[in-house]
């Protein structure tokens, strides 16, 4: 078993006293390392605590159950190691899991009900549409209707809130799906939250099951997983949480943050300031454009930041191509990543890698438009195409073709890390990507430039996809 190795800002979090706890905890401070050493910790209290630990995605739930299968505490921790052999006692799944469980347990669904499935829900509107014709596009509507879930609005209240239009297909669809015994994801949440609001006793007896809730990521909760969390914790509600790295608005993520202090009042508010993750000069920088005070471990290293400006998204994926060749020459066993904003940047820049001897996590079917991201308007991906069809062969400094990055969006990296980083087509209004918030936009940035461990690579280029375009003012918080 592995030890559990606790700063004193970390112990001071892990053995708070069961209650309402706040953990801010920044880019690498070890946040997963602290809820997985909060739930032994907790266990360890009690021969029959039973501890609930919910996260957003399958892969954080997977590295958390893992970690805490194989995982003791420190001796700083004053534990009782008899107390701990029984880890059934605690129960690791993403927010959806939990209340699609929950949602079976109660009988919130019918028998027979299907859930219907992201890949068929398009399909699905397609047909709503032909029964009421809506001049939106289909992923608007979409995230229309999975918005008006997440915030607990109903059909009916729609018609207060969007133009009728969108709220005519938003009753429409509810009630085909319903005709045909089919469920949603949000179904899941909407159902649960309804039926245990409504049913005190019921919500009280799910209550006794969890003596403690841990959170994970807790400032990506849309206020319909907030209010369950709120209905089912027993007192002992353990949050860890980062306002910095709320990039789900699109999902109507992040919204209940301000909540927690109005709600719990009394909460305690414990941070974690040591990043443990990357280089001096990356955290710095990070703090400069994010406006946080993040310290750099007492070890860590200067580091390397590095800014390609280029005049063309042609000659920008080139110098990329030549950096990771030069990166893996030098750190043959190191990881690296490319993150970028959307889907058909990673389609576009692909192929140019594999050109140049780079392997990706991307299935490359180059200049075929069956290759298109199902998020792509087609325009954006025709001028791709010609962009792609632009470039020459790669010199003689290509890869040997064992070289692999992953390539991934920013919103898929988050809460993952690479020892070294590139994130491309860094410009103000990107052509290929919905135009965010400012807030947003910089909360995504800084994601991004928080991933990597040694290297962290930005690069632009004044014409993007056919488009003059600008490199971004965030650039200047990471000049030397």
């Amino acid at each position: 078993m592995e030890e559990i190795q606790l700063t004193d800002e970390q112990l001071r979090a892990v053995t708070a006293p069961p209650s309402i706890v706040q953990v801010v905890a920044g880019p690498g401070t070890g946040k997963t390392r602290c809820v997985t050493a909060r739930a032994i910790y907790l266990l360890s209290m009690s021969k029959h605590s039973r501890i609930l630990v919910l996260s957003h995605t399958r892969k954080a739930v997977s590295e958390i159950a893992k970690r805490v299968s194989v995982a003791i505490p420190s001796n700083r921790v004053n534990v009782s190691y008899r107390r701990i052999s029984d880890l059934s006692r605690v129960k690791v799944m993403t927010l959806h899991g939990f209340c699609m469980k929950t949602a079976r347990i109660l009988g919130v669904f019918n028998k027979n009900a299907r859930l219907l499935k992201d890949k068929e829900k398009k399909e699905f509107l397609k047909k709503c549409l032909e029964i009421h014709p809506v001049f939106q596009e289909i992923d608007t509507i979409e995230d229309t209707i999975e918005n008006c879930k997440n915030l607990l609005i109903t059909p009916e209240e729609a018609y207060c809130l969007l133009p009728e239009d969108l709220a005519k297909i938003y009753e429409i669809y509810e009630r085909e799906k319903e005709e045909e015994n089919l469920f949603d994801f949000e179904d899941m949440l909407v159902s649960v939250y309804r039926k245990l609001s409504s049913n005190h006793k019921l919500a009280d007896t799910l209550r006794q099951q969890f003596q403690h809730v841990i959170v994970d990521e807790a400032h990506d909760m849309n206020k319909a997983q907030y209010e369950i969390v709120r209905l089912i914790q027993n007192g002992s509600f353990f949050t860890v949480l980062d306002p910095n790295q709320r990039i789900y608005a699109f999902r109507a993520g992040g919204g209940p943050l301000h909540r927690f202090e109005r709600d719990y009042p009394y909460s305690s508010r414990l941070p974690l300031t040591v990043n443990f993750r990357s280089t001096r000069k990356i955290v710095n920088s990070t703090n400069k454009f994010m406006g946080t005070n993040i310290k750099p471990r007492e070890d860590a290293p200067e580091g390397k930041i590095e800014i390609l400006i280029q005049t063309t998204w042609e000659k920008q994926a080139k110098e990329i191509a030549r950096k990771i060749i030069e990166i893996t020459k030098d750190y043959p066993n190191e990881t690296v990543a490319v993150l970028v904003r959307t889907n058909l940047q990673a389609a576009t820049i692909a192929p140019v890698l594999e050109d140049y001897g780079i392997k990706s996590n991307i299935n490359v079917e180059k200049h075929t438009a069956a290759h298109k991201p199902p998020d792509t308007p087609k325009r954006l991906w025709e001028k791709a195409l010609s962009v792609l069809k632009k470039l020459s062969s790669p010199p003689e400094s290509k890869g040997n073709g064992k070289i692999r990055v992953t390539i991934s969006t920013i919103h898929k990296a988050k809460g993952r890390e690479w020892d070294h980083v590139v994130i491309p087509d860094v410009v103000d209004k990107l052509p290929c990507c919905k135009q965010e918030r400012e807030e947003e936009e910089k909360r995504i940035f800084y994601v991004a430039t928080t991933r990597p461990r040694k290297t962290l690579i930005i690069s632009a280029a004044e014409e993007c996809y056919g488009q003059d375009t600008n490199p971004s003012r965030y650039i200047e918080y990471f000049r030397s």
